[in-house]
């Protein structure tokens, strides 16, 4: 719990702490977690990533296909993997 912590409160400061490149520090600051991943991350750590930034499934998967969210949603439905229950 102390390390989102620490990066919620000082997101610049907790990526020093881990030495990340200009080039990550930007991907965390525009939460783009393809980048993210292109830029050597791992699967795991961008996940929780995702969760401190508060994106679903749906928001990653989006980034992944260049869409926007609700695009990616309508697709999901109409292909039957989202559905409302």
């Amino acid at each position: 719990p102390e390390k989102p912590e620490a990066f919620t409160r000082d997101e610049d400061a907790y990526c020093r702490t881990y030495a990340l490149s200009p080039e990550q520090r930007e991907a965390i600051r525009s939460r783009d977690v393809l980048r993210l991943v292109q830029l050597g991350g791992n699967i795991y750590y961008l996940a929780k990533f995702a969760g401190i930034f508060g994106l679903s499934v749906q928001d990653v998967g989006a980034q992944q296909r260049g869409m926007r969210v609700d695009d990616f949603k309508h697709m999901l439905e109409q292909s039957g993997e989202l559905t409302h229950g």
